[in-house]
């Protein structure tokens, strides 16, 4: 197991990185709002490209997509809710459960979880600790996290 952390609030305003348990800087975020459609370029540690989070603005409601290499693997996709507002993740094989809103969730493929988000409050400044159950999934893991705190930055999660 792995542990990843950001010890900032995500933000598509923000350039920040995520670090691993050594505070060593595993990926930079670097977001960008005055773009058509919201946009944030995630790199490693050599500064090469390795997702991207876009906002689709053709749809009637906010959607997002996650980009690895030059595949679509997983889009956010808000849906038309009453009460609070619903979101609809897909990823291939992928499930994320928990409270998306306040990024307490577990992401699972095929019945096991593969990472873990648990958002921490210290007087008023937020941090996120990024458990990565199978090495394999680490960037994968990394920027549905980001993607979901994304979406939920601008009113499409619930």
């Amino acid at each position: 197991m792995k542990k990843l952390y950001i010890k900032q609030k995500i933000s598509f305003r923000e350039k920040f990185t995520v670090t691993d348990e050594t505070q060593n800087m595993r990926y930079e975020v670097v977001g960008k709002i005055l773009t058509v459609g919201r946009k944030a370029t995630i790199t490693n540690t050599l500064g090469t490209e390795v997702a991207r989070i876009e906002e689709k603005i053709v749809a009637l409601m906010p959607k997002y997509e996650l980009i690895i290499g030059k595949e679509v693997v997983a889009t956010i996709q808000q849906k038309v809710a009453v009460a609070n507002q619903k979101y609809k993740v897909t990823c291939k094989g992928v499930e994320v459960k928990g409270d998306l809103m306040n990024l307490n969730f577990t992401i699972m493929r095929n019945g096991e979880s593969i990472g873990a988000i648990k958002r921490k409050v210290f007087a008023s400044l937020e941090s996120f600790e990024v458990d990565i159950y199978d090495d394999s999934c680490e960037l994968l893991v990394t920027t549905l996290v980001l993607a979901i705190a994304f979406a939920n930055e601008f009113g499409a999660v619930g």
